[in-house]
């Protein structure tokens, strides 16, 4: 990975330096100004209270670290809305950690000499001599031990957090990459098979070992097509109901119903749709008869095989007004796909085959479909351009 350390990270880690320099020659200039005799009297029992014990500060401090949990506990985010809606990061909730964290830490030590000599007057009669003197001790002179057990709270209270908060950002990364993909994977720019036999478009992934189950989806750009001048785009995202239940990813927060519900909400039972072509029919055959001669106007059937693949056959361009029989080839090397421009090189689809749809379409780029009307006679399939089986 290209790791590129920025300006900021030097600034930021000379700024933590300046700041453990000035912790570390505060108390030293503090102990200059003392003499040997006053440091000996305040060694042996220190009575003088530090500035923030005095005033309370620790309590204050720990009051407010709890008020920004609180506040952070109900807005659920370090983002907030600002003035005119946009969603700005509010950086004073990322100190409420630390807040909490030395505010109990100090107001612990307040209580520390209180602590040491209940336990002292509780066990003084089962412990030996030597060790109730030195609880005896610490509880007197309690300032000495104070750095010592500051500095364990804190490393145990970040221990906590580093446990807590490093399960929630692996969390977070996971989920954050899961939103972005859908899926454990997600492979983009599928190619599907445009001739030779008809494949299915999962298939070659489900027989991939360790692999369960495979989803397709469709994402495209629609149009507005019942304005005339349409400036209204829109993305379309077309996925499989009884598969992608098991192949997407899902939260309980993105909806109030879970997922399979909204998956029923656009299930639909398509296995009556279309028309049934028997099997081993060789051609399709319709009769048709439009209102007036379309020279550019193509009428064209949409199949579907037995793999889900669809494919729009050509019958040609509605030449004339008089009735007449338009027939294309199912399978071979004579098949007609509509917009295709390798009439010999083509999809071959695989039986059984549904007539899903039949319909017109202009050929021509700069002309659009006219209103107008055909008659449809009869449909029917052949097992070759000679003799129907059905009709």
């Amino acid at each position: 990975m290209d790791v590129r350390i920025s300006l900021d990270s030097f600034l930021l880690s000379g700024l933590g330096a300046a700041l453990c320099f000035l912790g570390l020659l505060i108390p030293a200039y503090k102990a200059s100004r003392k003499s040997i005799f006053i440091q000996r009297i305040q060694s042996a029992r220190s009575t003088e209270k530090s500035f923030v014990t005095r005033y309370y500060l620790d309590v204050l401090l720990l009051i407010v670290g709890l008020f920004l949990f609180r506040q952070l506990g109900e807005q659920g985010s370090f983002n907030v809305s600002g003035q005119f809606g946009e969603t700005v990061d509010n950086n004073l909730f990322l100190l409420a950690p630390a807040v909490v964290l030395l505010g109990s830490a100090i107001v612990l030590l307040r209580l520390f000499p209180l602590v040491i000599s209940v336990v002292a007057r509780f066990l003084g009669s089962l412990l030996p001599i030597s060790v109730v003197m030195s609880i005896w001790q610490i509880s007197r002179n309690s300032g000495n031990y104070a750095r010592l057990a500051l500095l364990m709270i804190l490393m145990t209270s970040l221990g906590v957090f580093a446990s807590i908060f490093g399960g929630t950002l692996d969390r977070s990364f996971t989920e954050r990459i899961m939103y972005s993909t859908g899926s454990d994977i997600r492979l983009q720019s599928v190619s599907i098979n445009s001739i030779g036999m008809s494949k299915p478009v999962s298939s070659k992934y489900t027989d991939i070992k360790n692999v369960e189950i495979a989803s397709p989806a469709l994402r495209q750009r629609g149009v507005d097509l019942t304005e005339a001048f349409s400036t209204t785009a829109f993305t379309v995202l077309a996925i499989h109901p009884d598969s992608f239940g098991d192949a997407g990813w899902f939260r309980e927060d993105f909806a109030a119903s879970s997922f399979s519900d909204l998956l029923e909400t656009i299930d639909h039972d398509s296995t009556q749709m279309g028309v049934l072509i028997p099997y081993g029919s060789k051609e399709l055959r319709i009769s048709v008869k439009s209102d007036r001669p379309r020279q550019s106007v193509a009428l064209v059937g949409r199949v579907k095989d037995a793999n889900g693949r669809y494919i729009t056959y050509d019958f040609g361009r509605l030449e004339t007004s008089n009735m007449r029989d338009h027939h294309v080839v199912l399978s071979g090397d004579e098949v007609k796909i509509f917009g295709s421009r390798r009439p010999r090189r083509q999809l071959q689809p695989a039986f059984p085959l549904t007539l899903v749809s039949v319909s017109v379409a202009e050929t021509n780029p700069q002309r659009d479909l006219l209103a107008g009307s055909i008659l449809v006679d009869e449909i029917s399939v052949g097992e070759n351009p000679e003799g129907l089986i059905y009709a």
